[in-house]
Order: structure tokens, then sequence, then C-alpha cells
């Protein structure tokens, strides 16, 4: 990380969130990069949700899709610098260290080499 970089995470509703996640990667959500996210969630138990932030059209349609899907996913039409809101299902330590990694991932400006570990605490197991 070049620059420190502030997460807020909130727990409401059952859900573990992370309020803002711009997207990093110059190609954005490409095929590929969807994939991966979906290898990845599909391992675990708890549900895993994203929403488009619109900041400029507060009346555009909120777009929430199921992350475990790979045509939901498409939805998302998620280009480089697009503003993501991410939900992992629960409010306990697991669901923080879930929505931390979907935030590595997300926020990474690696196309190709996915890192969804650049903000876990390297002596915590991950229960999945």
């Amino acid at each position: 990380m070049a620059e420190e970089e502030k997460i807020v995470i909130r727990k409401r509703n059952g859900y573990t969130i992370i309020e803002k996640a711009v997207v990093g990667m110059p190609l954005g959500l490409c095929t590929r990069t969807l994939m991966n996210l979906v290898d990845e969630f599909e391992k675990y138990s708890r549900r895993i949700e994203i929403e488009r932030i619109e900041p400029f059209n507060p009346r555009a349609e909120v777009i929430r899709i199921n992350a475990k899907s790979r045509v939901q996913l498409l939805r998302l039409a998620a280009i480089q610098g697009t503003g993501l809101r991410l939900f992992v299902e629960g409010e306990d330590a697991d669901a923080e260290r879930y929505v931390l990694r979907l935030y590595s991932r997300i926020t990474s400006k690696e196309d190709f080499n996915p890192d969804f570990d650049r903000y876990q605490k390297r002596d915590v197991p991950l229960h999945l």
C-alpha cells in the first residue's frame, strides 16, 4: 500500500458492511476478475452482496447483487473508479474478515494477480 487507506466497517441489520470500496483494477470487474471473486466466495457459507453506489444520481435504481453469482456481478458494470458498498452476512469476526477480503480484491490495482489478503491479520485463521 502506497498510502494508508481508511476502511470504515459498520455492523447493521445482521450484516458487516464496508460503505465504500472503489474499484481499483484498470480493467474494472472484468470477466476474469468476476470468475476469481465467485470462486473465492463460493467457499463461504455466508451471504455476500455488493451494491453499486450512484453518488451523482440519487434517483438511479439501486443495484444490489449476490456476489456469488457471475451473472449478477456483471450487472454492476463496475469499471475502474466505480464505488461499491460491500455486505457480508453476520456481525462477528468471521464476517469482518470476509468483508475485508472482498475489499482487498475490489480495491486492488492488479487485474490478474488476486490479492485477498492485503488487510488481513496473518495470525488469525479464516473460518470458511
